[in-house]
């Protein structure tokens, strides 16, 4: 048999404190991306009646 492959004590802990930081940032980047958009007309949703 084998031995056991040794595990990070924090191993989740760390991948959420890298990936939820980055999540929020591509969020605030697209959400700021659509607003550029959006004033410069470029893509612009009508609403229909």
């Amino acid at each position: 048999l084998r031995a056991r492959p040794k595990t990070d004590r924090y191993g989740v802990w760390k991948a959420l404190g890298i990936a939820l930081p980055f999540i929020g940032l591509g969020g605030y980047i697209s959400m700021k991306g659509a607003a550029l958009l959006e004033e410069h007309d470029i893509f612009v949703i009508e609403e229909e009646d």
